[in-house]
């Protein structure tokens, strides 16, 4: 190896030791740290994995959404504005409403009651916390046709 190369060489290794030391922790060094970003990560998106019947077809597809926009009203969820993609090449762009969440906020407290005490316990929180109902449209790119129909499908929470 001639000179120049040798010295090169040691310039990009010593050029590249700045690039390894940085203002944070990393995971390996603060593992809760690289855990409370990824709660504050996932609480921003609020990833969804749904089922997408479409309207058009009448067919069931797999899609994952995350939220552009949420709206909330005394620290309660009570709907979203998402953007997906369908496993079966769709994009699409909807609107999701928490039910259980404007339900919470806006029934009165005897009609709350009559429904509390039907309702078991762990389906009751169940369904509060990771259900997701709504509409969503969009393009399959698959069959080149609109989309559109409704949501079902599981939140994901910390």
């Amino acid at each position: 190896m001639t000179k120049l190369g040798v010295f090169l060489s040691v310039a990009f290794v010593f050029a590249c030791t700045g690039l390894v030391y940085a203002q944070e922790p990393s995971v390996v060094e603060s593992p809760t740290n690289a855990f409370e970003k990824l709660k504050a990560v996932v609480d921003v998106l609020d990833p969804q994995v749904e089922s997408f019947l479409n309207f058009e077809n009448g067919e069931w597809s797999p899609v994952f959404s995350g939220a552009v926009f949420k709206l909330d009203s005394n620290e309660i969820h009570l709907a979203s504005i998402r953007a997906g993609y369908g496993l079966e090449k769709t994009l699409l762009g909807g609107v999701r409403v928490d039910v259980f969440g404007i339900g919470k906020r806006f029934l009165p407290d005897p009609v709350k009651d009559v429904i509390n005490k039907g309702t078991p316990t762990v389906i009751k929180n169940l369904a509060r916390d990771h259900t997701a109902v709504g509409f969503a449209a969009g393009y399959d790119w698959s069959e080149n046709e609109p989309a559109y129909g409704a949501t079902f499908g599981a939140r994901f929470s910390f």
